[in-house]
């Protein structure tokens, strides 16, 4: 977790642990590789199937966009930004951050160690967990997470450009 993504003009398609379809706290890939599987195997079958004949770097680009939608790209960055401020924890603002974590309402963490929040669910999620947190967490979280905080942005940033 935290390398970047492979890069979309190469002539190989990644899939599982070698395209970065690893959770960021549990780095548990079976599930997620299982899941996404289809999407890719589908995007390949339009377009093998289709009269375009397309092969080659386009086909690749639609099995990745199928991998790796904005929205999943834009999810990955988001907890790539959550995993680096959590590094930065020591061991009290760790535990305390956990204590809050598994404070939330199960919709929240579930929704999270299963990847199934969107962007906007992350947010909230986010807010609800910096809410639950002690004062000292609260103070570590801000003191220590501009630097990602504003790594995350431009990098979110650049993805929608």
């Amino acid at each position: 977790m935290g390398s970047p993504l492979p890069r979309i003009h190469q002539n190989v398609m990644a899939i599982g642990g070698i395209s970065w379809v690893v959770h960021p706290s549990t780095v548990y890939m079976v599930a997620r590789t299982m899941a996404l599987a289809p999407l890719v195997a589908e995007a390949i079958a339009d377009w093998l199937g289709s009269t375009r004949m397309i092969r080659g770097r386009p086909l690749y680009h639609k099995a990745w966009n199928g991998l790796w939608p904005i929205e999943k790209r834009h999810t990955r960055e988001f907890c790539s930004f959550g995993m680096e401020t959590l590094l930065k924890l020591d061991l009290m603002g760790t535990m305390d951050f956990f204590q809050a974590f598994f404070d939330l309402e199960p919709y929240y963490w579930h929704g999270f160690l299963s990847s199934r929040l969107s962007l906007p669910e992350l947010a909230c999620f986010s807010l609800s967990l910096f809410g639950h947190a002690s004062n000292s967490s609260r103070f570590d979280i801000v003191s220590k997470c501009p630097v990602p905080l504003v790594k995350m942005l431009g990098n979110l940033a650049l993805e929608t450009i």
